[in-house]
């Protein structure tokens, strides 16, 4: 006896089930302490189980979701008839990804030819938006059941997000929504 209690022998049964528990609380732990700055998500209806990525049709090219800091987001959508950029912060919560949108945000004006002729900036208020964040394979995966749009989201390659990210932050729609 130690300190009052019996040792007993764990049965390879408990054994298991304690691991799978433990393994499945670590999983929990590391999908909440995800860092995302620095990271661009694509989101679109479209996913492929077998390379756990997003498909965006060529009409509608899909919502880039850029995590700009620890708590700080930009959104854009984009589409032939004018992309809009958006702005604000993010949580994460038991695998819950909640976006908190500013009201303010710029869309661009577009010309018959597709062609951006100017921006306009806007004020609405924007219900917050909440994915789920699960794992595919390696990756993260955000699913969101209500808007078809944004239903899935695949990380781009990491080699391709700085040159994404500056992009945006050096855009004409993105300076004017700073201002």
């Amino acid at each position: 006896m130690v300190y009052g209690r019996e040792l007993r022998a764990i049965s390879p049964r408990g054994f298991m089930l304690r691991l799978i528990l433990i393994l499945i609380f670590g999983l929990m732990k590391i999908g909440l302490s995800q860092n995302l700055t620095g990271q661009v998500f694509l989101l679109a209806e479209g996913f492929r189980d077998d390379t756990c990525e997003v498909e965006a049709d060529c009409d509608w090219r899909g919502t880039e979701l850029f995590f700009l800091s620890n708590t700080k987001f930009g959104f854009v959508s984009r589409c032939l008839s004018g992309d809009s950029y958006l702005s604000g912060t993010y949580s994460m919560e038991m695998n819950k990804l909640t976006l908190n949108f500013n009201k303010k945000y710029v869309d661009e004006i577009v010309d018959d030819e597709y062609n951006v002729t100017n921006y306009e900036t806007r004020q609405t208020k924007i219900k917050k938006v909440e994915f789920d964040i699960k794992q595919c394979g390696q990756k993260i995966r955000l699913t969101h059941l209500t808007t078809a749009d944004w239903r899935n989201g695949s990380r781009y390659m990491s080699s391709d997000e700085k040159a994404k990210t500056k992009k945006l932050l050096t855009s004409k729609p993105w300076k004017q929504l700073l201002d």
